[in-house]
């Protein structure tokens, strides 16, 4: 593992200029792997996407960080490009620009991505939409309206972007709206707003029987993404209904965390037998953080 003090920045000695035309590069690259279906795009494919993306990423991280008037003027001229990648760039780097001071250019990054919400192009769309997410205190809802009249939008980009923006927001339609985007074809979009509805708002505001039932459908969800936030949601919430449901995800394949961390916050003994056999034979399925997970859950359990 590389120490703080030994580490380098690659981008130090590189111009906020040159960083954006890598930007706008790795942009490209990726916009045109993602108009392959996914269904036929090759492993190779896949890859390079997610390898583009992430290069993409690590250089807008470095010039949020940065978050300077340099950073700012560059904003300024990318969001009012004809070129759409550009304005892509533009909107996601606003999203966090001088993120350790999250008010410094608050007002005119607010203004702009809530504009971007107009623009002609999906991606653009979906990508102010997500650092509406990232920027907006929880109690700014300037931008709710042309949130939630996206949410019905035809790309799923643009509907992903509207359920992250939401997450934060306790407003009553904001929660409406999330409820409705449990239910979307998407499965991407249906993961976040279960998430969003389970874990990211304030339960105690916000513990109501829409909610519940929400994430008791979502139960029964054909993604197990979806069916694990419903039961973290439902576990948080001391729901003991889910039980059965819980024993029924650690029965089956082993999918990630999601049963094993429910288990720890129900701490229900009955729990205890399935959990212990689940450590019996499934461990090699396991990483580090998943063992100490059930370690965890299995002392909960125990304790009761």
């Amino acid at each position: 593992m590389t120490s703080e003090n030994s580490y380098k920045n690659p981008f130090k000695d590189t111009s906020t200029e040159t960083l954006i035309s890598r930007a706008i590069e790795f942009e490209e690259q990726w916009q045109k792997l993602d108009q392959i279906d996914k269904k036929l795009r090759t492993e190779q494919q896949a890859q390079q996407k997610e390898d583009f993306n992430n290069k993409y990423w690590d250089i807008i991280h470095e010039l949020r960080t940065r978050g300077s008037d340099v950073e700012l003027e560059f904003c300024k001229k990318l969001v009012k490009s004809a070129n759409f990648i550009e304005r892509i760039i533009g909107a996601d780097i606003l999203g966090s620009l001088a993120w350790q001071d999250k008010q410094k250019y608050y007002d005119y990054a607010m203004k702009t991505l809530i504009e971007l919400l107009d623009d002609k192009h999906a991606h653009v769309i979906s990508s102010a939409c997500f650092s509406l997410g990232h920027r907006a205190n929880s109690e700014d809802i300037q931008a709710l309206p042309k949130l939630i009249a996206l949410a019905n939008h035809e790309n799923h980009y643009v509907r992903e972007g509207v359920t992250f923006a939401l997450t934060t927001k306790e407003h009553p339609q904001a929660i409406e709206t999330l409820i409705k985007l449990c239910d979307d074809v998407d499965v991407d979009v249906r993961d976040w707003a279960t998430f969003a509805i389970g874990s990211q708002i304030e339960q105690i505001e916000t513990d109501t029987p829409e909610i519940r039932a929400v994430l008791k459908r979502k139960l029964h969800d054909e993604d197990f993404n979806v069916r694990g936030e419903a039961l973290i949601g439902l576990a948080e919430r001391q729901d003991n209904s889910i039980l059965d449901n819980v024993k029924q995800e650690l029965q089956g394949e082993f999918e990630g965390s999601y049963a094993i961390r429910a288990s720890e916050l129900l701490a229900d003994p009955s729990l205890l037998p399935y959990l212990i056999e689940l450590k019996k034979t499934k461990s090699d399925e396991m990483t580090s953080y998943h063992k100490t997970c059930l370690d965890d859950a299995i002392k909960a359990c125990s304790n009761n």
